[in-house]
């Protein structure tokens, strides 16, 4: 459609909804609306399937009973908008903003596309700002809601079986008597969310902490979940009591800890301060570290698959072929240490983090700081890279073509 014809469209259905003469249904099939501002305008019932609304302004506009089948919202500013009752099967909103819109009994399902080689698309949230959006009773099976955003967001009752919610934040978020059959929460925050009657038969929270969240007659059957971790005892325990003393009292008292080959899988070991210890070929496989120091650490050849390394201080450590798979390592920093000179002089030396030969498949390295890192020969197969910093990285070392592409940015 020509511009003049798209502003007369919505013009003519202005008039509809305001009840004027004149007014007539809009049909923005497959129109390129991309960029304009919409903001704050009663479009209710307006068709556009197909329709490119990436960019648009959109705030409190209202769209309730729309049919935007299959279209496209990335990084358009829906805040408080209305969806209530709306076609949104297959829409992808990546980037949206979308704080306080309402998606009651909107239908988020898996869209199908009819033509020749039919394809089917899911509806696209992902990395999206949805805080205290309304979602009761949306129909959203199959959606991707991974990495959004969406604190005292309310999914009460809402149709979501298969719904990926990998590493989302649902702090205070309201998904009672929510349908998460087979859905993916792997790294989600549920920090104080309501779960009550909530159906999670064959459901992944794997790597999500339950303390605290009311998971009043839910329906937990064959759910997977990261077994429960403990904390360090015996001849480890005092290891890790020598290295604090060590490193408080710069080398004058306690030890470095030497934990080579030691297995450690499974321990609750956050904020510990790991500072240059030696843990070669150790094993940490599904260790709590979240906001571990191990600055300068040398990890080669270390298991730290499933780990929680989110918030973890890895700058100028040494992760040579060591096992990273599906390990969280959200807003990580893994960016060069700057030290003394071992020369003399006063300039500082940098200390590149070194990566190569690592196993990242499926890793989260959502908002992760890899900045000048050596990643020779690593394997990023999987691995989300939305808003990680690899600037000083040689992409050629490691081609990131197995990552989540659109949620990389290099």
């Amino acid at each position: 459609m020509k511009n003049d014809e798209i502003v007369a469209a919505i013009k003519a259905h202005l008039l509809l909804t305001a009840h004027k003469v004149g007014g007539a249904p809009a049909d923005l099939s497959n129109a390129d609306l991309r960029g304009r501002n919409l903001s704050a305008l009663n479009l209710r019932g307006i068709r556009a399937p197909s329709a490119i609304l990436d960019e648009c302004q959109l705030i409190k506009s209202d769209f309730e009973e729309a049919d935007f089948f299959d279209a496209s919202f990335a990084n358009a500013d829906c805040r408080f908008a209305n969806f209530r009752f709306a076609d949104l099967r297959g829409c992808r909103f990546f980037g949206a903003k979308l704080q306080g819109a309402i998606f009651d009994r909107a239908d988020l399902r898996v869209g199908r596309i009819v033509h020749a080689g039919s394809t089917s698309t899911r509806a696209d949230l992902s990395s999206a700002e949805l805080d205290e959006a309304d979602f009761s009773n949306a129909q959203m099976d199959h959606a991707d809601l991974s990495e959004s955003k969406l604190v005292k967001a309310n999914f009460s009752s809402a149709a979501m079986a298969s719904v990926d919610l990998s590493g989302a934040d649902l702090t205070e978020a309201d998904l009672s008597n929510a349908k998460l059959n087979g859905a993916v929460l792997t790294g989600a925050n549920l920090t104080g969310a309501k779960l009550r009657g909530a159906h999670l038969k064959g459901a992944d929270l794997r790597g999500v902490d339950l303390e605290g969240v009311n998971l009043d007659f839910a329906n937990l059957a064959d759910v997977k979940m990261t077994p429960p971790v403990s904390q360090p005892k015996g001849e480890i325990a005092a290891i890790l009591q020598k290295h604090q003393k060590w490193l408080n009292s710069n080398g004058k008292e306690g030890q470095r800890a030497i934990l080579s080959g030691a297995d450690l899988s499974g321990l609750d070991l956050n904020y510990l301060d790991f500072s240059a210890a030696e843990l070669t070929g150790s094993n940490f496989a599904g260790c709590k570290m979240k906001g571990c120091l191990l600055a300068n650490s040398d990890l080669s050849s270390t298991d730290l698959n499933s780990a929680d390394l989110s918030e973890a201080d890895l700058r100028g450590v040494i992760l040579v072929n060591a096992n990273l798979r599906h390990a969280n390592l959200r807003r990580a920093n893994l960016s060069a240490l700057m030290i003394k000179s071992s020369k003399g002089e006063n300039r500082p030396e940098s200390v590149r983090s070194d990566l190569s030969g690592a196993d990242l498949c499926g890793a989260a390295l959502t908002d992760a700081d890899l900045g000048g890192a050596i990643l020779k020969g690593a394997d990023f197969t999987g691995a989300v890279l939305l808003r990680a910093n690899l600037e000083g990285c040689d992409p050629a070392q490691a081609p990131m073509a197995g990552a989540s592409k659109e949620k990389q940015t290099a």
